[in-house]
């Protein structure tokens, strides 16, 4: 039977008679082109698609070349021929001179941030003419616009690779796979192109070639395609005139978008007009941020001075329910608070943790090294996968939609998916119950009469706490009622996403909305809670709702001070148990509640400043993160110890003199003073063994040594050889440590191999020195020379033996030592973890910062290395801990890093008063340098803002005119009512800073002495009605309600 032999795509190949194969100028993951000669010596390209003309991509492509064979345009490419070529497809089109991907990225190279917009507002003219040509004319649509299929030719753009193109008439036009998830609007995902799918394409391209940045900052399909189909594009790159046009072409409903690729293009080109981007009488969602105003804001009345004339030191028992990430980091700066004050807290603190993922309910449990803090109880609520959901039945998940328990992703947690929270919490349903009733039950046995308080605390901007904090805060309200504490009010404190786009973030403010609309359903009277038979969880009456302490906690849009939702948390649920309860009670009580009005539903909102130290982004950005950059490098990694370990052990064995020839010397020159007087030193053995051994004869000679030898080293007679090595050891790795030229993991591993070489070590050793086969010639049987010399033969092998064996035991005590203090670091470098951002803060600072971060890490290493890492070490008697580290480097750490921040902000300055004038007149220019520096573009918000070192001292508190901004909640820009409260501890700073505050802030303040509290502002906000949060949450959304409605929580309510 005869094969057919299949050619290789080679050059010189003639796929086509007359087309020979010259170079490769294109390789893809559906084919590779090349550079070939046609008949007549004309240069053209030919493509080959990967696999069987049969197979679904060439079978995709094949129609589509059926569909555009006949179609002629100046910018498209003109297709020359298409074959089957040994069952693959083959096409000849004319030979372009690169793509618009060439030309961006040679500007690129070239420094500049993108395409020039009047040469790339040109080139996009020509794709548009092309595009719109296939639309009106054939009703076919590209789906694959992106900058490598805009072929250069001649100076003009034409566009080529037809391989998704679609026809709009054909009944069935679902879009398969081969798109290019970067650039596909967001119908094209749901199976449904359109006349203006293109359109979105060319928006996405547009700004990538200008600005070097896309609008969506996915990396995978799946982020990619989520945010398409779910997330407002991020358009700050772009100058003002185009986000407006940009926002307009990217409308996820495609009939929003301009009628036209043209008209898109014509817009951008002489548009700048605001005016003609609206759409049937509806603005865009960036016109809409644009001219979004203020609500007012009404203020409340004083509260009377003798609301906080409180002095009382009780001890307030308080209860703490924690939902995932936000809520742990509450408990854990709660528990840390009670620690450090010891006796003398406030707070009796019990608090349990709930959430789905292991390292957070593991990070509790390592931080749970204080027996003054009562342990946290942790309720771990794992998701399973979406096969053991169905293994096990789904008869108790009824509340649950399908949709969400068989999808359950892979990687086992909520990634940002509200009933998926909420689906973990009802399939542990019964264990939930019985930990939340414990933790009731504890409070109930500690408090002893008194009224305690609870909290829930977590971020609703997430999927975790978003989706069981309805479930959580009704079950608690059950508990409490049972054990007799109906009186007492949950007051729940919830994290919420900025109100503002994070391209980042996108799900978060579907999940905040979608969790604010579900308490507002639920705090309308007719709608009592149902409980959940399959998790067994009772119903409770919406007389009973635990839902009208609700405090919504915004993100802050500004990071300059480090100020976080779970910060503000913990300092007001402090203040509130630390002599400020009776206050802030009067403050939360509202006009309405006094004259049992009903109003619409509405939340609380609060700001909480501690008129304390003002380097905020020192104390919570860069000095935690320079503290765990420390103690990693303290730590080393244990993946490169053993090569380094490797590199050191033999050089750092000679240092000390651990090798046969090294030993052999000491050893003799130990014995050389014995030599002289031996006579004398035998007598002595003689004696001191006939003593031992009454009645005995003495045996010979070199057996009465040797019985003394081990005599003497196992009394530790001996012991001055390995305790000079081990001494030796201890020198070179404190020596090593202090001057980072090692660290713990190379030294456990160096300790390691030294211990497995000491066994070969003593053999040589012993082999060095001759061979005695029979200890009994006696000493008259040889001259004394040669019982001498047999004296310290003996002598050498037994005393090698020995302190080679307590050299071992010492390493490996100096070893497991080693180990300690690093579990103990690696503790304290988790612990920091969870105290600093998730990204090193270090990479969003400025270049001059980020420059200095070695030399600062190592004065920081210099000032603490020797009291906190080689001292402890060879201090047997130091008692040291996670914490303990982290409390003694930061106060150094922040002293290292104030004046460097300072020195920045100083330059900053000087170099905007030099350049302020003319960076206004060239706003490309300045647009092209902030994306090519964008890491530095987002880190100068943290320090560019500091006041001039002239108006404020950096080692003064923060002052009261950043305060009053500061505390502000962000929440108050969409109205409602407030009130500020100042609280000092003793008249003399109530006069200090009352005239301050009063000077710069117009409305009424409270003004508080309260003995021991830490002066602070706290701003209360209440009546800011939830219509006017979901109005907001809608338009940064932009508009896309249906996500917001596929995040509901429960299936089984009306929502």
């Amino acid at each position: 039977m005869s094969t057919k032999t299949v050619k290789t795509i080679e050059a010189g190949y003639e796929p086509l008679p007359g087309y020979v194969l010259e170079e490769t100028i294109g390789r893809g993951g559906f084919g590779e082109v090349w550079r070939c000669s046609a008949p007549g010596g004309m240069k053209k390209a030919c493509k080959f698609v990967f696999g069987s003309h049969d197979q679904s991509r060439a079978t995709r492509e094949l129609r589509s070349l059926e569909r555009i064979k006949g179609v002629r345009h100046p910018f498209l490419l003109t297709l020359e021929r298409f074959e089957i070529v040994d069952q693959q497809l083959v096409i000849v089109t004319e030979l372009a001179d690169g793509s618009l991907e060439d030309v961006f990225k040679s500007y690129r190279d070239n420094g500049s941030c993108g395409i020039p917009r009047v040469t790339l507002l040109s080139h996009l003219q020509d794709a548009a003419d092309a595009l719109d040509y296939l639309h009106k004319s054939y009703q076919l649509q590209h789906l694959d616009v992106k900058p490598g299929n805009l072929l250069m030719i001649g100076g003009h753009v034409k566009v080529a690779d037809f391989g998704l193109l679609k026809d709009l008439r054909d009944v069935d036009c679902s879009v398969v796979g081969g798109l290019t998830p970067i650039y596909a609007p967001p119908e094209v995902f749901d199976g449904k192109p359109s006349l203006h799918s293109d359109q979105y394409s060319l928006a996405v391209m547009y700004q990538e070639l200008l600005t070097g940045t896309r609008p969506f900052s996915g990396r995978t399909i799946a982020q990619l395609a989520t945010q398409h189909v779910h997330s407002a594009p991020n358009l700050e790159p772009l100058p003002p005139a185009d986000r407006v046009v940009a926002a307009r072409a990217l409308e996820k409903d495609p009939s929003r978008r301009f009628a036209s690729c043209r008209e898109f293009v014509e817009a951008l080109r002489d548009g700048w007009n605001v005016n003609r981007v609206s759409v049937g009488g509806q603005s865009s969602l960036e016109n809409a941020l644009e001219v979004a105003a203020q609500a007012p804001v009404d203020d409340l009345p004083q509260l009377g001075l003798h609301s906080g004339a409180s002095s009382s030191h009780v001890t307030q028992n308080v209860l703490v329910v924690a939902i995932g990430g936000t809520g742990a980091e509450c408990v854990r700066e709660l528990r840390r608070r009670v620690s450090d004050l010891r006796a003398v807290s406030p707070i009796e603190l019990h608090s349990a943790l709930i959430d789905t993922d292991m390292a957070t309910i593991h990070s509790m449990r390592l931080a749970e090294v204080s027996e003054r803090v009562s342990k946290c109880n942790l309720i771990y609520t794992p998701l399973k996968s979406a096969n053991e959901y169905r293994d096990s039945g789904t008869d108790r998940l009824k509340t649950i939609s399908r949709r969400w328990i068989y999808n359950v992703p892979r990687s086992g947690s909520t990634e940002g998916m509200r009933p998926l929270g909420r689906l973990a919490l009802v399939d542990h349903g019964p264990v939930v119950a019985e930990k939340l009733s414990k933790s009731v039950e504890q409070l109930v046995e500690s408090s002893e009469g008194r009224m305690p308080l609870v909290y829930i605390v977590g971020s609703i901007a997430g999927g975790t706490a978003s989706g069981m904090f309805i479930d959580v805060a009704h079950l608690l309200r059950h508990f409490l009622d049972q054990a007799g504490l109906a009186d007492t009010k949950i007051l729940s404190l919830l994290a919420t996403a900025p109100l503002r786009v994070d391209p980042h973030h996108p799900i978060a403010l579907h999940d905040t909305q979608a969790a604010i609309k579900e308490i507002g359903h639920f705090l309308q009277a007719g709608n009592g809670y149902p409980g959940d038979e399959g998790a067994g969880w009772p119903s409770v009456p919406a007389a009973r709702t635990p839902l009208r302490n609700v405090y919504l906690i915004a993100g802050s849009q500004d990071s300059r001070y480090g100020v976080r939702p779970s910060d503000t948390i913990a300092e007001y649920l402090w203040a509130n148990a630390n002599g400020c309860g009776e206050l802030l009670a009067e403050a939360r009580k509202s006009s309405s509640e006094e004259k049992q009005e009903v109003h619409a539903a509405a939340f609380r909102s609060v700001g909480v400043i501690p008129l304390g130290d003002c380097h905020r982004l020192e104390e919570k950005l860069l000095g935690p993160a320079l503290v765990r950059d420390l103690m990693i490098s303290w730590l080393g990694n244990p993946a490169q110890a053993s090569k380094s370990a490797n590199e050191s052990v033999h050089r750092l064995m000679r240092r000390i003199g651990l090798y046969s020839d090294s030993v052999k010397k000491q050893i003799l020159d130990h014995f050389a003073e014995k030599q002289v007087r031996f006579s004398t030193y035998l007598a002595q053995v003689k004696g001191q063994y006939m003593h031992e051994h009454p009645g005995e004869d003495f045996p010979s000679d070199g057996k009465a040594i040797a019985w003394w030898l081990e005599l003497s080293s196992h009394r530790g007679e001996m012991d001055w050889l390995c305790a000079g090595w081990i001494n030796s050891l201890y020198r070179e790795i404190s020596v090593g440590l202090s001057n980072r030229r090692i660290d713990l993991a190379t030294s456990i591993e160096t300790m390691r191999l030294i211990r497995e070489k000491l066994a070969t070590l003593t053999d040589e050793v012993c082999l060095a020195f001759p061979q005695l086969d029979d200890h009994s010639v006696a000493i008259d049987e040889v001259g004394p020379q040669a019982v001498q010399q047999r004296f310290v033969d003996i002598a050498s092998c037994i005393i090698a033996k020995e302190q080679l064996h307590h050299l071992d035991a010492s390493i490996k005590h100096l070893e497991e030592r080693l180990e300690r203090f690093g579990a103990i670091l690696a503790i304290a470098i988790m612990e920091t973890k969870s105290e600093a951002p998730a990204q090193n803060p270090w990479e969003e600072m400025p270049d001059e910062m980020q420059e200095q971060h070695p030399a600062v890490l190592k004065k920081l290493h210099d000032t603490t290395v020797n009291n906190l890492l080689v001292r402890p070490l060879n201090d047997h008697a130091a008692n040291v801990d996670a914490r303990f580290l982290i409390d003694e480097i930061t106060p150094a750490a922040i002293d290292l890093i104030i004046p460097l921040v300072r020195q920045h902000g100083e330059a900053h300055f000087i170099r905007a008063d030099r350049t302020i004038g003319s960076s206004v007149s060239q706003p490309d220019l300045t647009h092209c340098v902030i994306q090519r520096n964008e890491p530095t573009g987002r880190s100068i918000e943290a320090t560019q803002y500091l006041p001039d070192v002239g108006d404020r001292l950096a080692d003064t508190p923060v002052s009261i005119e950043e305060a009053v901004e500061l505390v502000r909640p962000g929440l108050l820009a969409l109205g409602g009512k407030q009130r500020l409260i100042l609280i000092v501890s003793n008249e003399v700073e109530r006069g200090q800073l009352e005239p301050q505050l009063r000077s710069i802030y117009e409305g009424a303040v409270t003004v508080a002495v309260i003995p021991g509290s830490d002066a602070k502002l706290i701003h209360e906000a209440q009546g800011i009605e939830l219509k006017s949060i979901i109005a907001r949450l809608t338009v940064l959304g932009g508009g896309n309600e249906q996500v917001t409605e596929r995040l509901a929580s429960r299936s089984d309510v009306k929502w």
